[in-house]
């Protein structure tokens, strides 16, 4: 009888990881969105063509959509101290002003 209570319990963890494996962490945000498609999406990285999300760290576990979007925030670009004539300014990809 403990030998198919060790069975039971090896198959039952075997089968949490397996689930697991399938269907990943369900608790992560998704962080894209595909209008065309309408679904959504936790994207570790977009390939280069920025028409796959990889759902996986190692970019494997792929969803295709030709025009990803972000979801939330927007990524701010870092503002940088730059000097001109003893002066100092502070710039983003777009404009400095003085500071």
């Amino acid at each position: 009888m403990e030998t198919q209570t060790i069975v039971n319990s090896v198959i039952g963890i075997l089968l949490l990881i397996g689930g697991y494996a399938i269907v990943g962490d369900i608790s992560l945000e998704p962080t894209h969105y595909c209008e065309e498609n309408q679904i959504k999406a936790f994207c570790y990285s977009l390939s280069s063509t920025m028409k796959t999300c990889y759902t996986e760290m190692n970019s494997t576990g792929g969803k295709r959509c030709d025009a990803w979007k972000k979801i939330g925030n927007v990524e701010v670009e870092p503002i940088i101290p730059t000097y001109q004539n003893s002066k100092q300014f502070l710039c983003n990809q777009t404009e400095c002003v003085p500071k």
